[in-house]
């Protein structure tokens, strides 16, 4: 085996490595800042297994995998020789040394094979390669990069074991944190995220941390990023904001519902809702704050009348529950008073899609954490833009189904509290 750089005769140990060691769940989520060591900490985990068989140390107890194929997935192929390749050739040399053992090189294929073990880099732009592709092992590269369906999808349905990722959260909206962090993540809990930053490598240089510090001074939204790991603030938010509650909390009263129809692409969404007053003192003077809390009681597409009967009833929802719909279901509507339930129709108004969405923007919004559908329109629901840049007044009508259901609730209080 040919090393072309500088090879690393010393292993560093960071606290990125360590967090990553101790992950137990299927699939791990690396998000971080920029030089936090996540990638490399993660290719020294598949050179141990590489080497040992041993893959996470997980409190003690190693994670044993003996034989099989660690796949190594970049979205292009031709980024792999001076990126993540060039990083793994490295730690291997440094393996190497240390323990005497040369693992075989297939330079052709991308692979290093050892005792019955082989990591394999891929690009998920080779289509050949990748279609069919089956692993015991699968590390997805600067995951964010790769299409959620076509690609990381579609290798998660052929891997047997651990699957790994690393990424920079610049976009609030990947499919990494919608579909993992918000969704997969309540669903089936078998998702740890780790968030590092450049605090957790050690090896840095003075000079390095003092270029990623400086971010805080001369680009606040790069360093929320880059400095701290954390997804970074999306522009022209409708709600710029919620708060996710573990729960719902007790005790909460004047509860009502928020129903808007869907079928094919939109979803059903049904929502319960409750509001409280608390005074709070804000630079020295007593106010009074409005909450809102909200919980997802049905998110789903493809239901028909019958199919939200059923769905009401498994839910055990009270006839007595006040319930506020889309009127342009009339049907659907009379099909669920016949069924015995409370619904009725929202009044809409000239300006009531704007209007409700300036009364929304004066509460603070607290949504249950299993609120999924709930949690990614809030990062989706925008504005519209004007050409040169400006926001303007207008919602795009999409990513809405949330919000809509909070309107259609707030048409019940219209004669006490009416629009501004």
């Amino acid at each position: 085996m040919t090393v072309k750089t500088a090879p690393i005769t010393k292993m560093p140990k960071t606290d990125t490595l360590r967090l990553l060691d101790a992950t137990t769940n299927r699939i791990v989520v690396m998000r971080g800042g920029t030089r936090s060591g996540k990638t490399f900490a993660i290719l020294i985990l598949l050179c141990r297994w590489l080497f040992m068989g041993i893959l996470r140390r997980q409190g003690g107890e190693d994670e044993v995998i003996n034989k099989g194929t660690a796949l190594v997935v970049r979205k292009h192929a031709a980024t792999l020789k001076g990126t993540v390749l060039k990083d793994f050739e490295q730690i291997v040399f440094a393996f190497a040394s240390a323990t005497g053992r040369v693992p075989a090189y297939n330079k052709t294929n991308r692979a290093f094979s050892f005792n019955g073990r082989m990591v394999e880099f891929i690009g998920a732009d080779d289509e050949q390669k990748l279609r069919g592709r089956k692993s015991n092992i699968l590390y997805c590269n600067e995951a964010n990069e790769l299409n959620y369906a076509k690609e990381f999808f579609q290798l998660l349905m052929r891997c047997t074991g651990p699957v790994l990722m690393d990424f920079n959260p610049s976009d609030a909206y990947v499919w990494i944190k919608t579909e993992l962090e918000d969704k997969r993540q309540h669903d089936k809990g078998d998702v740890d995220i780790v968030v590092t930053t450049y605090r957790d490598n050690h090896t840095l240089k003075a000079t390095q941390i003092a270029e990623i510090e400086n971010l805080q001074h001369t680009n606040p939204a790069l360093w929320r990023v880059y400095g701290e790991g954390e997804y970074g603030v999306t522009e022209g938010l409708v709600i710029p904001s919620i708060t996710i509650v573990e729960e719902w909390p007790e005790n909460l009263k004047g509860l009502s519902g928020g129903l808007d129809f869907g079928f094919t692409n939109d979803p059903t969404s049904l929502y319960q809702f409750a509001e409280r007053q608390i005074k709070e003192e804000i630079d020295g003077k007593q106010v009074v704050v409005h909450e809102l809390y909200c919980d997802q009681l049905i998110y789903e597409t493809g239901l028909n009348e019958a199919d939200m009967i059923k769905r009401f009833q498994d839910l055990d929802i009270s006839k007595r529950f006040e319930i506020i719909a889309d009127s342009s279901h009339p049907s659907t509507i009379n099909a669920l008073r016949r069924a015995g339930y409370n619904v009725r129709k929202a009044v809409k108004r000239p300006g009531s899609v704007r209007s409700g969405i300036n009364q929304l923007r004066g509460y603070r919004i607290f949504v249950t954490k299993r609120s999924h559908g709930a949690i990614r329109e809030q990062q989706t629901y925008k504005f519209k833009q004007h050409a040169n840049g400006n926001w303007l007044n207008d919602p795009i009508d999409a990513n809405n189904h949330f919000f809509d259901c909070c309107r259609y609730r707030q048409t019940r209080f219209a004669r006490l509290k009416p629009f501004k």
